[in-house]
């Protein structure tokens, strides 16, 4: 897949001094990534797009909220978030469209304050305890080269079933649960 044009462009630009724009245009293309100098000229002679031309207004706009001044102080807004700044922008009569206060705000590193709290944790390991012991004797040895051991636990009454092999299935083993203990035993080859 090609990189975008701006991307090569750019890369061109790091390395014309060096190299100069028609063998870098030359070796890019024995790599795979095809690219004339014509193409790389009308890029860097062509006019900003009227996106890139709005994207920096905007982004201007809202690095007067998130950037500190010279005190290194922010105004109030700088604790929103981009749905609240969209709001804000849209008051002040600004139309700018709420995705595009998003992707700016995203591509700047710009958050704003959330009262959420990070996700809760059911379980937590004490590092000091006793690891339980292997009761069921676990050998983790692989029958065959290519395999994976896997479980796909199907909750029955006592019965569960696992597969050897996830993309093909090729052996099914059943646990029963007979008298407190668990036993393994082969049903049989499924094709």
């Amino acid at each position: 897949m090609r990189p975008a044009t701006p991307l090569i462009c750019a890369f061109i630009d790091e390395h014309k001094e060096r190299y100069g724009v028609v063998p870098i245009c030359r070796a890019l293309g024995i790599q795979g990534v095809a690219i004339a100098p014509r193409t790389y000229w009308a890029y860097r002679s062509s006019a900003p797009s009227k996106r890139a031309l709005w994207d920096t207004t905007v982004t201007e706009i809202l690095a007067d909220y998130y950037e500190p001044d010279a005190d290194g102080k922010c105004p109030p807004e700088c604790l929103y978030g981009s749905l609240k700044m969209w709001a804000h922008l849209q008051r002040q009569g600004i139309p700018v469209a709420r995705r595009t206060v998003e992707r700016i705000m995203r591509h700047n590193g710009w958050r704003g304050v959330t009262r959420a709290r990070r996700a809760p944790r059911t379980t937590e390991r004490d590092p000091a305890a006793a690891r339980a012991p292997d009761l069921v004797g676990r050998r983790w040895r692989v029958a065959a080269p290519n395999l994976l051991d896997v479980a796909d636990i199907k909750c029955r009454r006592r019965h569960f079933m696992s597969y050897a092999d996830p993309r093909n299935m090729p052996m099914v083993l059943a646990m029963v649960q007979a008298s407190g203990s668990v036993e393994v035993q082969k049903v049989g080859i499924v094709a």
